[in-house]
């Protein structure tokens, strides 16, 4: 069973794409692909923010259901997508312990599969989303920390956000940890 996982960056048309994924679950199963459901929402938000607060349990029903149902039905692929994987390519140690766990399971392919856009056309969506979300940025202050720490990180009170820039960087320590396949595609050529 192939597990394959979608890390939208934000602002990478990853929201239209799931709901795309989403509206055509069922001709998605016909090609031997699934696209699980939650809480009647298109993003696998929840599967990241689980594997950052470490709740493993949660984690593990949930790919054993969606391992079951997928033998169930004579698919072969499980797809999973959310921007919020973003975190876990910088914190790919997380990633390795999510490939422990589907590998553990059953799973016997994982491939990860990251749209990259051009960090200065990155930087200005990101820019106008963070406004949206109350959060007020410093040119100055924020080149900086992307220069000198490759990633930006930063909240509003109530959320926190991590954001890579220094794809090469990223890329070549997630790669370090994993043990399935990696590809990118650019925010072009996916659009």
């Amino acid at each position: 069973m192939k597990l394959v996982i979608h890390m939208g960056l934000h602002k990478t048309a990853t929201t239209s794409f799931q709901n795309f994924l989403h509206l055509n679950r069922n001709a998605l199963l016909d090609a031997g692909v699934i696209y699980p459901e939650i809480q009647q929402q298109a993003s696998h938000w929840l599967i990241p923010l689980n594997i950052l607060q470490n709740k493993w349990s949660f984690l593990e029903d949930y790919m054993k259901h969606h391992l079951s149902t997928a033998r169930r039905r004579n698919v072969k692929t499980v797809l999973l997508s959310s921007e919020d994987f973003e975190t876990i390519l910088l914190e790919s140690f997380r990633a390795a312990q999510f490939e422990k766990l589907a590998l553990g399971l059953g799973y016997s392919e994982i491939h990860w599969i990251c749209v990259l856009r051009s960090q200065w056309d990155y930087f200005n969506s990101l820019y106008a989303e963070m406004s949206q979300q109350n959060v007020c940025l410093n040119y100055w202050e924020v080149g900086d920390e992307i220069v000198n720490f490759g990633e930006l990180s930063i909240g509003n009170g109530g959320n926190r956000w991590r954001f890579a820039f220094d794809y090469d960087s990223i890329i070549e320590s997630f790669l370090e940890d994993i043990q399935g396949s990696f590809s990118v595609i650019s925010f072009d050529s996916f659009v």
